[in-house]
């Protein structure tokens, strides 16, 4: 979904567990290098893990410079900023989890 007068749409990300929720973060690209999306209305409810899939394709609607089991990206970082309520804050980053490449097995 777009909202008027943004170039980019925002990204909705289903939360279902002990409460259902879904969170619209409004996505930027800053500098022009990197994706970035900010969820500002985020219920204070605890989550114990969260995992992000994204769904290639002619559907979707996030794209890569290259396959997913490439060495280029299965080494890429990713930078996560989470800053509670409270004004506690944690950035962390760290290597994307890519699953469902298969290591094939040293000769």
């Amino acid at each position: 979904m777009r909202p008027p007068g943004q170039h980019l749409p925002n990204m909705v990300v289903a939360l279902r567990g002990q409460v259902s929720v879904d969170l619209v973060g409004r996505v930027t690209i800053p500098g022009g290098t990197r994706l970035a999306a900010r969820f500002t209305d985020v219920p204070d409810v605890p989550m114990r893990r969260f995992v992000l899939r994204f769904h290639a394709g002619s559907r979707g609607v996030v794209g890569l410079g290259g396959g997913l089991c490439s060495p280029r990206l299965r080494s890429s970082a990713a930078l996560v900023q989470l800053h509670a309520q409270t004004a506690a804050a944690l950035d962390k980053r760290g290597l994307l989890g890519v699953g469902g490449c298969g290591l094939r097995p040293s000769p």
